[in-house]
Formats: structure tokens, C-alpha cells, sequence
């Protein structure tokens, strides 16, 4: 399902993509990311909140659209994407698995992809609860930890349901 932004919906999220790359210059990378996977920071930023803001216009729910430095990081690590449980997980490719978090057990997480060139629109790829998406899970390699895992797409619902 694709979901369209106004105008102002994705002036509002760009915004809000600028802002949270700002607020993270010149702070480090955590330890599992991988540099030769990332996407530039301005594009991912601003197509991640875009799938941010179209989950929340899809389910008519709250975006707080907040950001913040990441010394202030622990103070909202558990305040959901978008209202109060739905972690929204943006993917650069329809087929790539989806990133899971042990903290996430208790959320609902919805997935969607940005379209490019210009991220107005996102693309609602599926959906699955938490606790769920950690039991049909797998180890990511770039975590050894075990506190990070990635759900195969084909374990998503493709029916939005929350």
C-alpha cells in the first residue's frame, strides 16, 4: 500500500530528517553499524521520518516527530515512533530483512520503504507484533550482542492491522 504526502506533511518530515541529522553531527556510530551498508545521512534521515509520518497518517495516530541529541537518547528510548506503541523500521529495499531490537518486544512494528528519488511517498510493506517478530527472528550478523535481529520480509503481515 503507498502512502502519499502533502505537501506540508512532507515539508514536516524533511524537517524533521534535517533536524535529527543535525542533532547527531559529529556524535559516533554505534558499534554494529556498518559503514559499507549506510546510505548518506541527509537521505536517510529525512526518508526515515517520511515513513514515520506516513505510518502515522495510515493508522491516524500521533508522530511526535521529535528529535534530540544523542546524549539525551536514553530519556526517549522507550517512546514508540508513533503513538504509543508503533515502532516504525524503514528498509532501503523492498527484500531487505527487518531490524529488531529486544526492547521492541512490547511494540507492534510496521515497515515501509521511502520511494525515491524524492521519499513523498512510502511504501507500507507489512507489519508484525513484537513479541512475534522476536520469535520468527534471526541473528543479525552484525550484532553480536544478541539485543539486535533481523525478521525476514516473508514474516511480515501484509494486512495493517494494529
Amino acid at each position: 500500500m503507498t502512502i502519499h504526502l502533502e505537501r506540508w506533511e512532507y515539508e514536516h518530515a524533511a524537517h524533521v530528517g534535517i533536524q535529527r541529522m543535525l542533532q547527531r553531527e559529529g556524535s559516533p556510530d554505534r558499534s554494529y553499524y556498518d559503514n559499507s551498508r549506510k546510505q548518506n545521512e541527509l537521505n536517510a534521515s529525512i526518508a526515515s521520518a517520511v515513513c514515520e509520518c506516513a505510518v502515522a497518517k495510515l493508522t491516524n495516530r500521533y508522530w511526535h516527530a521529535g528529535y534530540w541529541h544523542p546524549s539525551e537518547h536514553y530519556k526517549h528510548a522507550k517512546t514508540a515512533d508513533v503513538g504509543h506503541i508503533i515502532e516504525v523500521r524503514r528498509v532501503r529495499r523492498q527484500t531487505n530483512p527487518v531490524g529488531i531490537n529486544k526492547t521492541d518486544i512490547d511494540k507492534f512494528i510496521i515497515v515501509a520503504f521511502a520511494i525515491e528519488p524524492d521519499y513523498r511517498s512510502a511504501e507500507i510493506l507489512g507489519c508484525i507484533s513484537g513479541q512475534t517478530g522476536w520469535e520468527v527472528s534471526e541473528p543479525a550478523d552484525y550484532d553480536p550482542s544478541g539485543n539486535r535481529r533481523v525478521i525476514p520480509m516473508n514474516k511480515l503481515n501484509k494486512e495493517i492491522v494494529v
